[in-house]
């Protein structure tokens, strides 16, 4: 039996035929084809053949040829068809299938294209224009995401149509006929073992065929189909098929079998599958006004009864027959096919559901799943990583075979997108532990395991994640998306001031040194006083500003390119070497300024006066030794005196007035004195410093002798200083 009733639709009833009206060989070779008796069909038409020498019969001899593969006599008996145009344009697509059996892929793709000048509007042009290409794509695709193995109760007999019923399986078999003619259903508790096989119900099993059941989410209610209890025609053996459906009783057995009256009783409904929330029931149907063959249909539940068949479209159903839909946990319905393109007789095909009635582009399911024979019935695992099917492929126990898979890996499609604005992106790198390349990143992501990826792309941020099975809605997908962050610009950006006037310094350098300490880059300030430059990722930056006749300042500021921060900011004040008195007596007021160290500079030639630098160093009383509390500040005229070399300081010292005038002559020189041997002993050289101490000469107040004062009043006066007195060339 090739594949028995259940593709055929048809069964065979032990009715004696009778003579007919017109030639009884002609009657009995078209029932012998619609009875999937090929062998006897042919002998029939060749002895009909001399008589009834028409493109017709040349037609249905092929056709008997080609159902039973023996594709050299169909490609013969095709090939001497002169008129074409008194047959159906679906023989050329026939005549194509032998052709690829049989000649090279171009000859078939002839006649190809003669079936698409007739019918230029098939669903399947795209495909059929170039036959070639599509079936070297379909052989060059192994499907090794999935292994596929026989189950331990397959026998010489057919066993088919697997369906799962929670932790067990049930399918059609013919192994507890008495005489192998019946289908039954049987329930398989260890799809390894054949001691686990029982008779699904008693009560649902009959002398006709049971067979393809489908379950109700809760298992509670059962749809299968059945041979029809009718009287048949004697011009016909032909009897059609139906879709009843029980509900368990609490003793566990199953109530008495109704029909769902999907069709007439002429025609046949077959092969039922249920959705998941019980409104919607798939099934096989000869009807009428198809598109060719059994089409698939589905009826949907109002409450109380079953609507009208609807059929799925010229996308799902073809000029041949499709059978035994069943739907995935991925959101497509599964079927069986002759008419779309694949790999042998009947293939599994697979199309996404988009729409309550719509469906994306059919695909063939590929190698394993299906093989040079027929391949048909799947049904998956909840999970989606096993599950059976159907197939009489070679090296199986005979008849129809039971598989099971099970996944051994998801193969997972990168996608790549702009995390702003969702833009496609192409990366330049991808690598992974699960077998990513870059010009077609796929994850062969375990079906318990996680894969490291990292990707690179242009212009944006470089990305390294992990991507497990486990990941919620991953199972399913036909394409990982992924979204890469633009990458970070690190920008450095500030302005350079005058700090006498507050007004922007045009020209300043601000010179850029990386972590080695090499130069990196050379900004330089515009109008406005501002810069701005873009720094590289992943390094630090010192810097340091300077513009003539100005101190130049490196600044304490580091900034290292990253983390999230990509702005930094320096608003830089450069002090000029020389003041006005005027703005030096200023300055001196501002205790603020004071307090921050502000240096006050000296004046060239043509100013009012020379105007020094305070330094905030501090003595014991008659003493000439630095304290600790000044280190600081000294540090800071180290590293001023480091930034500009080329300049010539005199250190000069200052008391307050008490005391005797000579003595604090003496004491200040001494603290100039000091001040230049602790800064050339750390590296200065002495030729840039010279010592003065001035006593109680220059005091910057009112406080002198006999003047009475506050201790903070005097300590204005007790007072180091520098001065530029020379600018080096």
């Amino acid at each position: 039996m090739r594949k028995h009733i259940l593709l055929a639709l048809a069964v065979l009833c032990l009715f004696a035929q009778v003579a007919v009206a017109q030639d009884p060989r002609l009657r009995k070779a078209k029932e012998a084809m619609r009875l999937l008796q090929y062998a006897e069909a042919a002998k029939l038409y060749e002895e009909l053949l001399p008589k009834y020498d028409t493109p017709q019969t040349r037609a249905h001899l092929a056709e008997a040829y080609r159902k039973n593969q023996q594709y050299d006599k169909a490609v013969e008996h095709y090939a001497q068809i002169k008129n074409w145009g008194q047959l159906a344009p679906e023989y050329l697509l026939y005549y194509a299938k032998a052709l690829l059996k049989t000649a090279s892929c171009a000859e078939a793709q002839s006649v190809y294209d003669q079936y698409l000048e007739r019918k230029p509007l098939d669903a399947r042009a795209p495909m059929l224009r170039d036959v070639c290409a599509a079936l070297e794509q379909l052989r060059a695709q192994p499907n090794d995401a999935f292994t596929l193995f026989p189950v331990g109760f397959n026998s010489s007999y057919h066993e088919m149509a697997p369906a799962y019923y929670g932790n067990s399986l049930v399918f059609a078999s013919n192994r507890l006929s008495a005489k192998g003619d019946f289908l039954d259903l049987i329930v398989a508790k260890d799809p390894a073992s054949t001691e686990s096989l029982a008779p699904f119900a008693t009560e649902l099993n009959t002398p006709l065929h049971e067979a393809t059941a489908t379950f109700s989410a809760d298992m509670s209610r059962v749809f299968f189909t059945r041979s029809r209890e009718v009287k048949t025609s004697l011009e016909s053996r032909i009897v059609p098929l139906d879709i009843l459906t029980a509900t368990r009783q609490s003793d566990g057995k199953w109530s008495k079998p109704e029909s769902l009256n999907l069709t007439d009783a002429a025609y046949s409904a077959a092969h039922p599958c249920l959705s998941a929330d019980g409104t919607r029931l798939y099934f096989s149907s000869d009807l009428p006004n198809g598109f060719g063959g059994k089409d698939l249909y589905y009826s949907d539940w109002n409450g109380s009864t079953w609507g009208k068949p609807v059929n799925l479209g010229p996308e799902i159903n073809t000029e041949g027959d499709e059978l035994f839909p069943a739907l995935g946990p991925d959101n497509r319905l599964y079927f069986s096919s002759d008419g779309h393109l694949g790999l042998g007789g009947h293939d599994l095909f697979a199309a996404e559901m988009i729409g309550p009635s719509a469906w994306g582009r059919v695909q063939n399911l590929g190698l394993l799943f299906n093989s040079a024979e027929d391949d048909f019935a799947i049904a998956w695992a909840p999970d989606g990583n096993a599950g059976f099917l159907s197939s009489n492929r070679t090296g199986g126990q005979g008849g129809d075979d039971i598989y099971g898979f099970k996944r051994l890996h998801y193969v997972l499609a990168l996608e790549f997108t702009d995390a702003l604005n969702g833009r496609s992106i192409a990366p330049t790198s991808v690598a992974s532990d699960c077998g990513a390349t870059t010009l077609h990143p796929r994850l062969r992501l375990p079906v318990e395991g996680c894969c490291s990826i990292t990707v690179q792309a242009e212009g944006y941020e470089s990305l390294s994640r992990q991507i497990c099975a486990n990941e919620s809605g991953l199972p399913g997908k036909s394409a990982y998306r992924i979204a890469l962050e633009p990458e970070k610009v690190y920008t450095v950006q500030g302005s350079v001031m005058d700090q006498q006037s507050e007004q922007p310094l045009t020209g300043a350098a601000i010179h850029v040194f990386d972590q080695a300490g090499a130069l990196f880059a050379v900004l330089v300030s515009g109008a406005d006083g501002h810069f701005a430059a873009n720094l590289p990722r992943g390094k630090c930056f010192t810097f340091k500003v300077e513009k003539g006749n100005y101190f130049a300042r490196t600044l304490d500021e580091r900034i290292c390119t990253e983390g999230n921060q990509t702005l930094y900011v320096l608003n830089v004040v450069l002090q000029p070497f020389w003041i006005s008195a005027a703005q030096m007596r200023r300055n001196l007021a501002n205790t603020t300024a004071l307090a921050k160290g502000v240096f006050l500079a000296g004046t060239p030639t043509g100013l009012e006066e020379t105007a020094p630098f305070q330094l905030q160093i501090y003595y014991n009383r008659f003493s000439a030794e630095i304290r600790e509390d000044a280190i600081p500040e000294m540090q800071r005229l180290i590293q001023l005196l480091k930034d500009n070399p080329k300049v010539v300081l005199e250190i000069s010292a200052h008391t307050d007035a008490r005391g005797d005038a000579s003595f604090n002559q003496r004491l200040s020189q001494k603290r100039a004195e000091a001040v230049v041997k602790w800064l050339t002993d750390r590296g200065i050289e002495s030729s840039r410093l010279f010592a003065k101490g001035y006593g109680e000469s220059r005091l910057v107040n009112h406080c002198k002798d006999g003047v009475a004062c506050s201790e903070a009043e005097h300590q204005r006066n007790r007072r180091t200083e520098f001065r530029v007195v020379e600018v080096l060339r």
